[in-house]
């Protein structure tokens, strides 16, 4: 699910085409993502896809709660503190 969570991400920022890995490389390019958030994210998709591809892949569950906080942060990044940051930065251009 947490790959399903990254793929829906991309969605939502426009790239919708080609392989997982292809689309967040091209996020990365359109300064969408920053380069640390790929490999995290990059990472995630490696464990999503041992997964849901590899019948016998162990995912322990240290790995699964690792993958599900890494997922909400780089979430919370992107789609919320961005925002929250351009807001405060432009309150403090207008209170000077």
């Amino acid at each position: 699910m947490c790959r399903k969570c990254i793929e829906a991400m991309c969605h939502e920022l426009g790239e919708t085409k080609g392989s997982l890995h292809k689309r967040l490389l091209a996020l990365r390019d359109q300064q969408k993502i920053d380069s640390k958030l790929i490999i995290w994210l990059d990472g995630l998709r490696t464990i999503g896809n041992d997964a849901a591809h590899d019948l016998d892949a162990q995912i322990d569950k240290s790995d699964a709660l690792d993958s599900l906080h890494f997922v909400e942060a780089v979430l919370m990044y992107v789609f919320s503190l961005n925002t929250r940051y351009d807001e405060f930065q432009s309150r403090r251009a207008r209170s000077k």
